[in-house]
């Protein structure tokens, strides 16, 4: 249990970039208005895929948590709070953990984000004859029941209290198994989410774009009209880029390590 609870919290430092990401690009409905402008991130890792079940790269995360949603959350301050969830507890023997969430959401393909779809992306992530890589660590969810259209319930395997911070990680996304079934690795590049963004570019080795997802529900819209991540492993040349674009707009930022990408904001025209 103890190496269960140190992997998930690495997991969760290493998405501190991401979590900062996420704050400047999907805010509450209340604070925003349509999206606008752009958002351009040199990141020194080339990403190989975003399905949240196989990937294991911080910038991956990032995208992940733009491109899917969850039942749960870490907020501003690195704390869990609910994202699609809206009531939860255990059974009095620990053996038995019950979600209810939001209805309402739907996958970029139009499939409903419902009970089952919830429960079947879990047990996915909980196979590892489906190639995740986080079986092992998720295994004390056991299995996941859907229960109705807007509750899953997970028989636990054995007891876990550090449950709600295995649901807030990116890993936790929830995908849509139809979806991958029928496109195999290219639900890596082009993920079927139900998030404020959706994958409308991947050209590997070089850049990676996300756009507004038109059909977007929720409570923490996108506030960009497109933000390109492009791949620069050498930390001189994207420094030297940063240099270059500095002259030509008052808004950029220059990493001093890799684990800083490079950004440049442009304004909408």
């Amino acid at each position: 249990m103890n190496q269960i609870l140190s992997a998930v919290r690495s997991s969760f430092r290493a998405r501190t970039v991401a979590a900062s990401l996420l704050l400047a690009t999907a805010l509450p409905l209340a604070a925003i208005a349509a999206p606008e402008g752009e958002l351009r991130i040199a990141v020194g890792a080339d990403a190989t895929t975003f399905h949240p079940h196989v990937n294991s790269l911080p910038v991956g995360n990032t995208v992940d948590g733009l491109v899917f949603q969850q039942l749960f959350r870490i907020d501003a301050d690195n704390k869990v709070v609910p994202a699609l969830a809206t009531d939860y507890g255990w059974s009095e023997d620990g053996m038995t953990f019950t979600v209810s969430f939001e209805t309402g959401h739907s996958f970029t393909n139009g499939r409903p984000v419902n009970a089952e779809a919830v429960a079947a992306s879990f047990n996915q992530l909980l196979d590892p004859d489906s190639g995740s890589i986080y079986a092992g660590l998720y295994a004390s969810l056991g299995k996941a029941e859907a229960q109705g259209e807007d509750t899953v319930v997970f028989h636990m395997a054995e007891p876990n209290g550090h449950v709600l911070m295995l649901l807030a990680n990116s890993a936790a996304g929830i995908i849509d198994t139809d979806a991958n079934a029928e496109m195999g690795a290219e639900y890596g590049r082009k993920p079927v989410g139900s998030g404020p963004y959706m994958v409308e570019e991947f050209i590997g080795g070089e850049r990676f774009t996300l756009v507004p997802n038109p059909d977007y529900k929720g409570a923490r819209p996108a506030t960009l009209e497109r933000i390109t991540f492009m791949a620069v492993p050498e930390d001189g040349t994207r420094a030297w880029r940063c240099w270059r674009r500095a002259r030509s707009t008052s808004s950029t930022g220059c990493p001093r390590n890799r684990s800083r990408p490079s950004t440049r904001w442009i304004p909408p025209r």
